[in-house]
């Protein structure tokens, strides 16, 4: 996703703990599953497919989007210092690569290892990313005098948006609970039955060690050898796209996929009941928010 890419120094400095979200990791998912529940209404539906759940209807808020906002207006006030901070187009959509759903969840099942092994897809749109990329290695670069430094500090003062850091906050509140549901999944006892016979099922195919649980997969030597352990995003091999496949394949045969949706879906059920109200305060003004953020955007970002 195109904000969150890089490290500089001056274009993350609105970067939140909200990105370690992405570290959720969903299991190998079969097609999505109806059926009548007792469960309190909700927007999300089931879909294991795209591991949707209960709680991710509260997660509205768009940290790439008050990312972008906020540095259209740094922009804007440093050009009228006389500096260069030409930020560029970017797709207001911020939709994240095709193995992570809405929420920023990794996804994998049999169709992403097919396409991806354990890696990241391509962004969803890369002229976006490339854009920012570019900027980001600009941004890390420039440094035109002494003052400068001084001069981004007060504009950045200016220009950030409290209610952009109210909503970093409240999407760690969700994530902080999504993570809770995430936990109980783990050690729900149907679960953990099945993650034994998912690894004798990946045992029985392959020779290197295999973890106790399908979220410690790869391990550590598999991850230096597939070129996994840095940031930067590789092309699948043949030989890791053989073993996720495999891994994948396994998750669903053994039951461990199905059930750890189910313990989840039911833990994120219980979170919401108990947070409604608290929950349905952060949609409110998120939405609200997201609105103004917009607006903002239409009226300072470069043509594309």
């Amino acid at each position: 996703m195109g904000l969150l890419t890089g490290g500089s120094r001056y274009v993350l400095a609105a970067a939140l703990s909200t990105v370690a979200a992405l570290a959720l990791t969903s299991c190998s998912a079969s097609e999505g599953e109806d059926g009548a529940s007792s469960e309190p209404t909700q927007l999300v539906q089931k879909n294991q497919q795209q591991w949707a759940m209960p709680l991710d209807e509260f997660a509205v808020a768009s940290m790439e989007l008050g990312n972008y906002a906020e540095q259209l207006l740094l922009g804007k006030c440093l050009n009228n210092k006389g500096y260069q901070w030409d930020v560029p187009w970017q797709n207001t959509d911020f939709k994240p690569p095709a193995n992570f759903n809405r929420v920023g969840i990794k996804l994998f099942d049999v169709e992403t290892a097919q396409q991806w092994g354990y890696g990241l897809a391509p962004p969803a749109d890369e002229e976006s990313s490339e854009r920012w990329t570019e900027f980001t290695q600009f941004a890390d670069a420039y440094h035109p005098d002494a003052k400068f430094e001084d001069e981004f500090l007060s504009c950045l003062q200016e220009v950030r948006d409290p209610d952009t850091m109210r909503d970093a906050e409240q999407l760690d509140y969700i994530m902080s609970l999504k993570i809770q549901a995430t936990d109980v999944a783990r050690s729900d006892p149907v679960a953990r039955e099945a993650a034994k016979k998912w690894k004798q099922c990946v045992a029985d195919q392959y020779s290197f060690d295999v973890p106790n649980v399908p979220q410690e997969m790869p391990p550590a030597s598999l991850m230096e050898q597939f070129g996994l352990s840095g940031s930067a995003r590789v092309v699948a091999s043949a030989g890791e796209i053989d073993i996720a496949v495999a891994d994948a394949k396994c998750q669903e045969s053994s039951g461990y996929a199905a059930a750890r949706y189910q313990a989840e879906w039911d833990a994120e059920v219980e979170l919401l009941v108990e947070n409604r109200d608290k929950l349905e305060r952060i949609r409110a003004e998120a939405l609200a928010h997201r609105e103004e953020l917009l607006t903002v955007v239409a009226s300072n970002a470069p043509r594309s």
